[in-house]
């Protein structure tokens, strides 16, 4: 269902992940300390810079881009775990509405033979038995 590779993610640093100082860096809980720097947040010189392709912003203007760059790497690992429990619960959606259309199609082929079996004909009972019920398309 999922068109994202998420095995490329195993293995990431465990969250959850907190903005350093100035938005400059990211940390991460350590087994061997508190926190360590798991990476650094870049692009100041991109964003104030005046050279080319450099943006030339404000000082406040690159702080706020920083600030929301720096937090939405930290929530990485808590977007992914929710990424992967909605994708875990559409995919139990699907298994669902896969088996709710399985037990409404046998259903109504079961009536339609009850109602031939009712009526006595017994060329029909067995021809809509025979009815295979396909799979939904997705």
């Amino acid at each position: 269902m999922s068109e994202i590779d998420l095995t490329q993610f195993e293995g990431h640093t465990p969250g959850s992940w907190k903005v350093g100082y100035r938005a400059l860096d990211i940390w991460a809980p350590s087994a061997k300390r508190g926190e360590a720097k798991i990476f650094d947040v870049r692009g100041w010189g991109y964003l104030t810079g005046k050279g080319d392709g450099s943006l030339g912003l404000s000082e406040d203007q690159a702080i706020a881009i920083q600030t929301a760059n720096a937090n939405l790497a930290a929530a990485a690992p808590d977007l992914l775990a929710a990424y992967k429990a909605a994708l875990a619960r559409a995919e139990e959606a699907e298994r669902q509405r896969d088996e709710a259309f399985t037990a409404g199609a046998e259903a109504m082929r079961e009536a339609a033979a009850s109602k031939a079996n009712d009526m006595g004909d017994w060329g029909i009972y067995e021809a809509i038995r025979a009815i295979p019920i396909p799979a939904q398309e997705k």
